[in-house]
């Protein structure tokens, strides 16, 4: 316990030397040695860990390093050779490679029908003789046979369909032809006679003189025309095309109605195009003349029936 001086007193040294030291410190504002030491130690345990770290991590790459010194030979591993199943072939087969097969096993047909010296002859190579023979007879009428011959046969101009093989044929005068072979299930391929000869179920000279009303089948090489006259002279209504015969011998007018479907179906693509065609023709009632003909229906593109 401490006894406060009186007025008069001497100042206790103890309290003297404490007020003394309070008022001036020489070290004020200084930090302490054992904090400095702690931020010192802490400094140095920062750098010591950085550096552990980066040793750590190059001895870790270096680890990684492929060695190129004393590194074993690679071993060959040898891996067998297993065949894969072969693709299974589309159910479609390659429709020129099968033309040239039919065409290979089909030639004696070919050359005997092309090469026959009479009809009936020739008959046994084609579909459906017994039809063939009465439209044949009509058609040749009182006319002698002719035998087409038969030159070479064009075996790069095959064209397949799922009923009919076709093909050019080098007549004995050396003329170029289609020629088409029905393909017959269970049976040898036989020659397609209508398409061969542009068979139409009238002759065009009989149709022209009877101008029938009901529509009569034709095959005709079609292409566009701009003829407009008589009972077709409106060419908002009607689509002109020129019908030529089979032989080229003989044409007409054909009139489609503008527009409609058939006369999409039957227009060319080109408008200088010739295409064959198997067509419905009649004559308009009360016909003017001979030679225009109304288009009723198509069988489709070409002389092959569907």
């Amino acid at each position: 316990m401490l006894r406060l001086p009186a007025e008069g007193e001497e100042t206790s040294p103890l309290v003297k030397a404490a007020v003394s030291s309070a008022a001036a410190d020489p070290h004020e504002g200084e930090v302490d040695d054992a904090e400095e030491a702690g931020e010192t130690s802490s400094v140095v345990l920062l750098v010591g860990m950085t550096v552990a770290g980066l040793v750590l991590l190059a001895g870790f790459a270096f680890w990684l390093k492929p060695r190129v010194a004393g590194r074993p030979a690679p071993v060959a591993i040898t891996v067998p050779v297993i065949p894969l199943p072969s693709a299974k072939k589309d159910s479609q087969p390659d429709t020129q490679v099968d033309g040239l097969r039919i065409l290979r096993d089909s030639e004696p047909t070919v050359r005997g029908f092309l090469e026959a010296k009479t009809m009936e002859e020739a008959l046994k190579f084609v579909f459906q003789p017994e039809r063939v023979r009465s439209r044949w007879q009509q058609m040749l009428q009182d006319q002698p046979y002719e035998i087409p011959g038969c030159k070479e046969i064009d075996k790069n101009s095959i064209s397949v369909t799922p009923k009919y093989v076709a093909f050019k044929v080098t007549t004995g005068n050396f003329s170029k032809r289609s020629l088409a072979l029905r393909l017959v299930e269970g049976g040898a391929p036989m020659v397609d006679w209508e398409s061969w000869v542009g068979w139409s179920e009238m002759s065009w000279a009989d149709f022209r003189r009877q101008k029938p009303t009901e529509p009569k089948l034709f095959r005709v090489i079609l292409s566009k025309a701009d003829y407009y006259n008589f009972d077709f002279a409106n060419e908002s209504e009607w689509s002109s095309y020129r019908l030529d015969s089979p032989d080229k011998e003989d044409s007409l007018h054909g009139y489609a109605t503008f527009a409609s479907p058939l006369d999409s179906e039957i227009r060319p693509f080109d408008a200088k195009d010739r295409v064959r065609l198997m067509l419905r023709l009649r004559f308009p009632e009360n016909a003017r003349n001979d030679s225009q003909v109304i288009i009723e229906g198509t069988l489709g593109q070409g002389w092959l029936e569907p």
